[in-house]
């Protein structure tokens, strides 16, 4: 299957620099019992369908993408492949990691090009009131 790729130049492939930010506002997150909390009013970066954002502590790396039809993914933000981070592809629903390698995955998390083994972990999401839920178990 031919993939689309991110646009990226050898060096950003090399070292694993991903596109995704982390949220201009720290305070938009939070993590309690087993659950990201992301209240979507402190986070407007995650407005518009193709936006994502990389939510990070020390004990997990979360991306959230907001896809077509408002719909939201969460992924352990961690390539198989590489161990590297994960992007969405504009225009697609897939995430792609960050390395020369390109591993890509569909939303649901099911592998769809790159030398990879094994799905990518994916976490269910609730949204509501403005707050979007990422059941971490």
């Amino acid at each position: 299957m031919d993939c689309k790729k991110n646009r990226r130049n050898i060096f950003q492939r090399l070292f694993g620099l991903c596109i995704t930010k982390l949220p201009d506002n720290p305070h938009c997150w939070k993590v309690v019992e087993n659950k990201l909390q992301i209240d979507l009013q402190k986070a407007p970066e995650l407005s518009k369908p193709g936006s994502a954002l990389r939510f990070e502590n020390e004990n997990r790396k979360i991306l959230v993408v907001h896809f077509e039809n408002d719909t939201y993914a969460a992924y352990n933000n961690e390539c198989l492949h590489a161990k590297r981070r994960l992007d969405p592809v504009p225009g697609t629903e897939t995430v792609q990691c960050c390395s020369v390698g390109t591993a890509t995955y569909d939303k649901s998390g099911k592998v769809l090009c790159g030398e990879v083994e094994g799905n990518l972990k994916t976490f269910d999401v609730t949204l509501t009131d403005e707050k979007l839920e990422v059941h971490l178990i």
